[in-house]
């Protein structure tokens, strides 16, 4: 302290004389040399408080390390910082704190040896995937081998609608789907139908027969009557019996008919007679069909073609 004041006494007496100088300034100085020294020790003192912090909140020094997953996918996350010190993220540990995990025995062949479907008789095949060297179907579905050889595949068309509208389907029968026809038995022909023509069996061509069906009665309980042209008068019938049509789609547009004959003024000598009959286009008011793949029996011998079709109509 004195040294000090005698070089500050010995600065004021060269820079301004001794008038330059007095007790004021000799102390102002000497306090501002305290002054100073005490600031430098507070400062310090903020340092050490404000690195105190800095390990209480915050690492002063970057994660050397990463962080993985312990699992077969080995995913690899960042280290966080906590309390001052950095820690892994919940679900990753340290490299060094997970065991040695040995990669899976590899599948042979390919995803597609073992086809996976999600239910049987889909047509919809998805690839297995490989677990423990098998390939293996993903959760909920089924390999399409434990289905059977005589799974029907695809979703079945619908057969025919019931008259309120449900829908039958078919069932699948050694691995073909095939329609239950006689649940499709419907009264689109009820009616009285006449025939208009013919269509000749070796030539397909169309003629008009000179004892053609005049009156084929189709009645709602599934009976029908047959009368020619030649027997049309009072109430004769040639034969009679019953009948079923059943749809052959779900449009209407085709379907099958089988007739029975059960008596008549002529029985012939088939009495039971089946056809496909297809639905031709006609005014309002008017229906009109083929039915093909049949011969009707007719009562009398007439010097014309064989027939395996004929024309209808029904007003």
């Amino acid at each position: 302290m004195v040294l000090g004041r005698l070089v500050l006494v010995s600065v004021c007496i060269l820079s301004w004389g001794m008038s330059g100088c007095n007790d004021d300034t000799l102390y102002t100085g000497s306090n501002a040399q305290v002054e100073d020294d005490n600031n430098d020790i507070g400062d310090d003192q903020d340092d050490d408080i404000d690195d105190q912090n800095n390990d209480d909140d915050g690492c002063s020094e970057p994660s050397d390390f990463s962080c993985v997953t312990c699992d077969i996918e080995r995913r690899i996350g960042d280290p966080v910082c906590e309390g001052g010190q950095w820690v892994c993220p919940e679900g990753y540990v340290p490299p060094f704190d997970c065991e040695f995990i040995e990669d899976p025995p590899p599948c042979d062949g390919s995803a597609f040896d073992v086809g996976c479907v999600d239910f049987c008789g889909s047509d919809v095949i998805e690839p297995s995937v490989c677990e423990d060297g098998q390939w293996v179907c993903p959760g909920g579905m089924i390999e399409e081998p434990a289905c059977g050889p005589n799974t029907c595949t695809g979703l079945p068309e619908v057969c025919c609608l019931e008259p309120g509208g449900s829908a039958i389907t078919p069932d699948c029968v050694e691995g073909r789907w095939e329609c239950d026809w006689a649940q499709c038995a419907s009264g689109d022909m009820d009616g009285h139908w006449q025939e208009t023509g013919r269509v000749d069996c070796e030539t397909g061509e169309t003629f008009v027969s000179e004892d053609p069906a005049a009156e084929f009665i189709l009645f709602g309980g599934g009976g029908f009557e047959m009368t020619f042209a030649s027997g049309l008068f009072e109430t004769f019938k040639h034969y009679w019996g019953s009948y079923v049509y059943i749809r052959g789609n779900s449009e209407g547009t085709r379907g099958d008919l089988r007739v029975s004959v059960e008596g008549g003024n002529f029985i012939p000598e088939s009495p039971e007679f089946f056809g496909t009959v297809t639905w031709l286009e006609a005014p309002a008011g008017l229906s009109r069909i083929l039915i093909e793949d049949l011969t009707l029996e007719q009562p009398y011998p007439i010097d014309e073609p064989r027939a395996c079709g004929y024309y209808m109509e029904r007003r």
